[in-house]
């Protein structure tokens, strides 16, 4: 039994070499470089947020931390739907489903990537947060979080009050962020909400809520999309056909709590196929999170989620060209980074049969070309469980 590890360190995201790793691990050989013994670099935590970090490291999975619900997003998956033209990857070698492209400019080619998401819960507020991949400008994301406030699909709405295109039943109103303010939104009209906190250096938009304005009851099933803000930062910017989109189809880049099993790797190189199918409907049904406020309140926390099979993970790098990302200059890649930012994924398989008591071996799967991480997952799934479900290596 083995377990793979795909890293990207190829041309594809030559800014993702991980240098530092916990402190003195156990198990490396005499002789490794020093800089494989370094503590992990931290990411800053916004000053506003009242909760603790201790966000999955795993795409696609949640976990409560002492009230607070967290929740960790796949990384470079905001492509939007299936709309014209051809895939808006940076990477050539690397086809993404959706198609929607930026505006040149601050958003960077990455300025609606969710990165992680979280709500929590304290004695006289609600706290609402996203974290974004790229933070250049505040003035470019905006986040619409869709409430259907008694988990009852039968009663609300299912239009998305203030985000064109989009659907999913239940819906009683939208909290919609951007760096100007937030928004209750309801089909009939719309009032500013509590306050909203900037953190640059975090890349977080941080909401501070009164209970009495949006009362935490019982369960919540909350869903998030994100995209541009319009020139007031009230609302979406739309995505025109020059940017990638269809008449009609949502202004929306990036939806979160889509679970790691809701994108299977083949063929999936940006773990956006499921995304980008329900993006060309309007329909994102199926990607939610239900937050039980009675666990925020009792301040229950749950482990870091650990499934098995094939998922995607990232890391704190200690190399940061930038920030967004670069699109290659050749069609099989021009040995420069292309994912610019501070935290990079890996693509890792975890056997079923893996268990703590029992050693097991390790292969490093390394992408060639101008590929990426997800590039044998997505090319040769079957090649990745062979290697990784046998006792032998192949």
């Amino acid at each position: 039994m083995t377990i793979a590890i795909a890293l990207a360190v190829g041309p594809a995201a030559l800014a993702a070499a991980p240098a530092a790793v916990a402190a003195a691990p156990r198990g490396l050989p005499p002789g490794v470089p020093r800089a494989a013994r370094h503590a992990e670099p931290k990411l800053p935590a916004p000053r506003a947020w009242p909760f603790r970090e201790g966000f999955s490291r795993t795409s696609g999975t949640g976990r409560l931390q002492r009230g607070a619900f967290l929740w960790t997003d796949f990384l470079y998956d905001d492509h939007g739907a299936v709309g014209l033209g051809q895939s808006s990857s940076p990477t050539n070698l690397a086809a993404s489903n959706g198609t929607y492209s930026y505006p040149a400019g601050p958003a960077a080619g990455n300025g609606a990537d969710v990165f992680r998401a979280a709500i929590g819960l304290t004695r006289r507020h609600s706290w609402w947060r996203v974290d974004w991949n790229t933070l250049v400008d505040p003035r470019v994301p905006v986040a619409a979080f869709a409430l259907d406030t008694n988990n009852d699909a039968a009663r609300g709405v299912s239009d998305w009050p203030g985000v064109p295109g989009l659907h999913s039943p239940g819906i009683e109103r939208v909290l919609l962020v951007s760096s100007r303010g937030a928004w209750l939104v309801r089909a009939n009209g719309r009032r500013r909400v509590g306050r909203v906190f900037v953190d640059r250096a975090a890349r977080s938009f941080v909401v501070r809520i009164p209970r009495r304005a949006l009362p935490p009851r019982r369960t919540t099933r909350v869903r998030l999309a994100t995209g541009l803000a319009n020139a007031d930062g009230d609302g979406f910017a739309p995505v025109g056909g020059n940017l990638g989109a269809r008449s009609g189809q949502p202004p929306v880049y990036n939806v979160s709590f889509r679970r790691v099993k809701q994108e299977p790797p083949r063929d999936n190189y940006w773990m956006e196929d499921a995304q980008a199918d329900a993006l060309s409907s309007g329909d994102v049904s199926a990607f939610s999170a239900v937050v039980r406020w009675s666990e925020l309140a009792r301040t229950r926390t749950t482990p870091e989620p650990k499934p098995r099979g094939y998922s995607n993970r990232w890391y704190v790098s200690s190399i940061e060209p930038g920030q967004g990302v670069v699109k290659d200059k050749s069609s099989t890649g021009d040995l420069e980074p292309n994912f610019l930012g501070r935290v990079q994924p890996y693509a890792v398989y975890v056997p079923g049969s893996y268990t703590r008591a029992k050693r097991s071996r390790l292969v490093w799967i390394l992408h060639s070309l101008g590929v990426q991480h997800n590039q044998y997952g997505a090319l040769s799934p079957n090649l990745v469980k062979g290697m990784c479900d046998r006792e032998r290596t192949v």
